[in-house]
């Protein structure tokens, strides 16, 4: 017996940090997710003590080709310890998830951010359902605000699934320029100058903003985080696998 997951599909192992796949948890249909773990070897597995923000594994999502997804309710967050390995100079992450309720709200997807060293440090994923935005925004930290970059306003549908990524490359981490970059899907939204300041403290978290806030409500399927600039072609290549 042998595992064919992926079989014909080559992405780069070069600096991959974390893979989270939904299509590993071994649980039933609705089951509590209280770990997810990490498949990219490192250890980093993301998870949740407290039974009543444990996210369910949803083992057939039909928004996401009928594959597994874990689902947040809007009061549900999988953490992980502060990582170095997880908040380098540069990155390139991937993240495929889909919003399920309208709550003219920030949602958080998900975020490595702090206080330390600057106000303003580290990266957050929203998917901004205020008013009518209801836009993706990839939130880089610039000592005493945020840049951001954003998708269309409206780009967001509900209960479709989007591929996004986010990479910061060049800069030292400790505020020298860098370029912010944001696709969707494959298709470059933006990029732009930052003057990125990486975190250097605080838990990692998705679905849920720091203890509580920005609470997420849809499914996750998968999230992979390089601590590298990956190539265009780098990119192109996750991006069709996924």
């Amino acid at each position: 017996a042998f595992d064919d997951t992926g079989w014909g599909q080559q992405i780069t192992q070069s600096g991959l940090q974390l893979w989270l796949k939904a299509d590993t948890l071994d649980l039933d249909d609705g089951g509590a997710v209280t770990s997810w773990p990490d498949s990219s070897g490192n250890g980093r597995n993301f998870t949740q003590g407290t039974s009543s923000k444990q996210p369910s594994y949803v083992a057939s999502e039909s928004d996401f080709n009928n594959k597994p997804a874990v689902r947040f309710d809007g009061g549900d967050k999988l953490e992980l310890a502060f990582d170095a390995n997880l908040n380098s100079n540069e990155f390139t992450i991937f993240f495929v998830g889909a919003v399920n309720n309208d709550n003219n709200a920030n949602q958080l997807g998900y975020e490595s951010r702090s206080s330390s060293p600057v106000t303003r440090s580290g990266f957050n994923l929203y998917a901004d359902m205020t008013g009518s935005n209801n836009q993706w925004e990839f939130w880089a930290g610039a000592n005493s605000s945020w840049k951001a970059l954003k998708t269309d306003t409206g780009s967001i549908t509900v209960n479709t699934p989007n591929i996004i990524t986010m990479q910061i490359s060049g800069g030292d981490g400790a505020g020298a320029a860098a370029t912010q970059l944001l696709r969707v899907d494959g298709v470059q939204v933006g990029t732009q100058s930052a003057n990125f300041y990486k975190s250097t403290s605080d838990a990692q978290n998705i679905g849920t903003l720091n203890t509580s806030s920005a609470p997420f409500i849809g499914e996750i399927a998968e999230i992979l985080h390089y601590n590298r600039a990956l190539s265009a072609f780098e990119m192109l290549q996750v991006e069709g696998y996924l």
